[in-house]
């Protein structure tokens, strides 16, 4: 059966989710994928992913590059949430 955005998706987390978790977890309900997809399309376990979506985890540029393609998500909303810059914009005062 395929899986549908209106299905229980699991037992609730003892911990929450961290914000790149939030936005991950949020952008694969949007594509309506399962975790179990998500995983198999980036080679890992629906474990590890699951992990990914609640936990700090350090992950290497490459999967947060295929996670976002997968997702059809920016890298940048992926830390965001806005799509916007990855680090702020640094102004420089000029002396005058």
């Amino acid at each position: 059966m395929p899986y549908d955005a209106g299905m229980n998706t699991g037992r609730p987390s003892k911990q929450p989710r961290t914000q790149f978790g939030e936005r991950l977890h949020a952008a694969r309900e949007a594509r309506g994928f399962s975790q179990a997809q998500v995983a198999e399309q980036l080679g890992i376990s629906q474990n590890a992913y699951a992990c990914w979506e609640r936990r700090p985890v350090a992950l290497r540029p490459d999967q947060v590059e295929q996670v976002a393609k997968i997702l059809n998500v920016s890298v940048e909303a992926l830390f965001n949430g806005n799509g916007g810059a990855l680090y702020p914009t640094i102004h420089i005062k000029e002396e005058e």
